[in-house]
C-alpha cells in the first residue's frame, strides 16, 4: 500500500491517496478544520461517518459536520 499526501491545503481541503498493490486508488478528502490534521505515513487513521462519492472516481469525503477522525487510536 502506498500513502500519498498533498502538502497543499487548497480552500480548506487536504487529499490523501490510498493505493493498494493492484494500483487501485481511493482519495480521502478532508474538508474545513479536518484539513489541518497532521497525518504522517505509518499513522493509523480511524474514520467514522465518511461520505462515499463516485464523482470523478471513488473517494471518501470528510467534514467535521458528519465525520469523526481519530489518529493512532489506543489499542485497548
Amino acid at each position: 500500500m502506498r500513502f500519498e499526501k498533498t502538502n497543499k491545503v487548497i480552500k480548506g481541503r487536504m487529499i490523501l491517496s490510498i493505493i493498494d498493490k493492484s494500483n487501485e486508488c481511493i482519495n480521502v478528502n478532508f474538508w474545513g478544520e479536518l484539513s489541518k490534521l497532521q497525518i504522517k505515513e505509518g499513522d493509523i487513521i480511524a474514520i467514522n461517518g465518511a461520505r462515499v462519492s463516485n464523482f470523478g472516481g471513488k473517494s471518501l469525503n470528510l467534514s467535521e459536520e458528519h465525520a469523526k477522525v481519530v489518529i493512532n487510536p489506543d489499542k485497548e
